[in-house]
């Protein structure tokens, strides 16, 4: 039944899964977790590579299903091995950082960059001690992963031989000053899939303004209520998780960029229309500033969708293949 529950989120048929099946290659994902109805804690999913490991964990534990802590608390416990917790300890490979709203890493609640930055290195350092390391983060991400490279390069120089910013520029502090918890709960609704983007860009320009209250009662009248069900989503979780994803903007309202890495690639995709005029500003007048952080020359990459779709189920194949090409270029 389990395999059943996973193939139907996956899209692929029962048959060709196995409980030894390491289904996260299979394109799983962290917002697939909780799609995933099913008794068994997610954060032991995350830490197992197969359904099998992840039922052997879950019949180790000795506490009660009662006891158990919920996802927040097990993800916010920073002895997590947050560094790509589902690649086998055997295997080595890109690590992406996740986006400031939406995935699942966000709930490790974080006071500062610097914490996060010490998290992350420190949890790569023990999973592999010596480089190559791949790195890339997704919108937010992106920032932290340059932070996450630049404290890999200062313990392992020269050690990072890939870092991948996916539409993100590196000044965010103008834009995370814009993302006040009103904004940042539509951006996390949009990232869900629980309103459109175009509903996202057309809100009045009083909607930052309203009482939160207000401003979660307004996107909960417009919210996909099969998606609200299919997250396992109601008002309070949702004003909860954007509660958390604030927390994680606010921690960038001051930040300025500094240093350098090795090398740096740029995929981009169409900006939300808030952050440029078009896709040629975008590159051009955005993107194109990572040069000032890298010692050597920048590569950029189109990809298909924009920022909130751009590693959705319609473009994450094509992407894939933009991506590994981009490794194979830096010898990866």
């Amino acid at each position: 039944m389990l395999l059943e529950d996973i193939a139907k989120i996956v899209g692929i048929g029962a048959d060709v899964l196995r409980m030894d099946t390491p289904f996260f290659s299979l394109g799983f994902t962290s917002m697939d977790l909780i799609r995933l109805l099913i008794d068994v804690p997610i954060i032991g999913i995350m830490k197992n590579p197969t359904l099998s490991a992840a039922i052997r964990d879950l019949l180790s534990d000795n506490t009660s299903n009662s006891d158990k802590q919920s996802l927040v608390d097990q993800v916010s416990d920073k002895t997590t091995d947050v560094a790509n917790p589902t690649r086998p300890a055997s295997t080595y490979g890109p690590i992406l950082i996740h986006p400031g709203v939406g995935e699942v890493l966000v709930f490790a609640r974080f006071n500062s960059i610097a914490e996060a930055v010490d998290v992350y290195s420190t949890a790569i350092l023990k999973r592999q001690s010596d480089g190559p390391y791949a790195l890339a983060g997704y919108s937010y991400g992106a920032m932290l992963a340059f932070e996450v490279a630049k404290e890999l390069e200062r313990k392992k120089p020269s050690s990072v031989q890939f870092l991948g910013s996916l539409n993100l520029p590196p000044h965010i502090k103008v834009r995370m000053r814009q993302l006040n918890w009103n904004m940042c709960l539509l951006h996390l609704a949009c990232f869900l899939g629980l309103v459109t983007e175009s509903y996202a860009n057309g809100v009045d320009t009083q909607f930052s303004s309203l009482p939160r209250i207000e401003a979660v009662a307004k996107v909960l009248r417009t919210a996909d209520k099969g998606r609200m069900a299919e997250l396992g989503l109601n008002e309070d979780k949702l004003e909860n998780w954007a509660k958390v994803a604030y927390g994680l903007q606010s921690m960038a309202v001051d930040f300025e960029p500094q240093g350098h890495v090795s090398t740096i690639d740029v995929f981009h995709a169409i900006p939300l229309k808030s952050a440029a005029k078009s896709r040629e500003d975008w590159v051009q007048n955005h993107l194109a500033r990572w040069k000032d952080f890298s010692k050597t020359e920048l590569r950029f990459y189109e990809v298909g969708g924009a920022h909130y779709t751009m590693l959705g189920p319609e473009h994450i194949a094509k992407f894939s293949q933009v991506f590994q090409a981009a490794l194979m270029g830096r010898g990866l």
